[in-house]
């Protein structure tokens, strides 16, 4: 629910934002790719907890944690992209 009534829309405002170069897209880029992590690492987090796939917690958290460090390091390239 929180995703569609906060990040959906925020993804949105970013896009405008970025595409028609506003001062407070970068700002609110930060805010959605921080609530895409939180997402990430949570999601990566309650399957492991419920064994959806069948891998120990062992093996699912280095893959979120890989994939928040690459959502981390998209979110830098962008940000530099526009300063």
């Amino acid at each position: 629910m929180c995703d569609f009534c906060i990040v959906i829309p925020l993804g949105f405002l970013t896009w405008y934002g970025l595409l028609h170069g506003k001062a407070w897209g970068r700002l609110t880029f930060l805010v959605v790719a921080g609530a895409m992590a939180f997402d990430l690492l949570h999601f990566s987090v309650y399957l492991s907890q419920i064994e959806f796939v069948g891998l120990p917690p062992a093996v699912i958290m280095p893959i979120g944690i890989a994939g928040t460090s690459i959502l981390g390091l998209m979110t830098w390239a962008e940000i530099r992209a526009q300063a």
